[in-house]
């Protein structure tokens, strides 16, 4: 599969066939947002005179920027006590989470909701990523 995606690998070498890989566009993508409704038009352009490509599936794949909101938590607390913390996030595809920062997160580091205990001063941070799916890998040629 290839995937175009800010801040992604320079392409730079593209003489083997099937190229695949996150590869960095060459305009940024920042910009497409709102309705994807419309019109799109994907240009191609073989700068090689001497061989012969042809692109034989395309598809693009949509999705929102994860959205956090109004976490929660009862910090500050006195150590033994365990930290609270909590977000409400959404996307699509549902995002992945991932909090960072001291301490032992319960359930566990991926959950929207966590206690941390062995919480010390510092900073906390939630990640939320959006992955997409990949594609079929059988298709009819257009």
């Amino acid at each position: 599969m290839f995937t175009l995606q800010d801040g992604g690998t320079a392409l730079t070498d593209t003489n083997t066939s099937n190229v695949g890989g996150t590869y960095n566009p060459e305009q940024s993508l920042a910009g497409f947002t709102g309705d994807p409704n419309g019109s799109w038009l994907l240009s191609i352009c073989d700068n090689a005179g001497t061989d012969v490509g042809r692109l034989v599936y395309a598809q693009l794949n949509f999705c929102t920027v994860p959205q956090i909101t109004l976490p929660t938590t009862n910090s500050p607390v006195c150590s033994p006590a365990a930290v609270t913390l909590g977000a409400t996030v959404t996307g699509s595809p549902t995002p992945t989470l991932l909090w960072s920062g001291t301490g032992t997160f319960a359930p566990n580091n991926t959950s929207a909701n966590v206690s941390v205990t062995g919480a010390a001063s510092g900073n906390y941070t939630l990640t939320a990523r959006t992955v997409l799916a990949v594609p079929p890998t059988s298709s009819s040629p257009w």
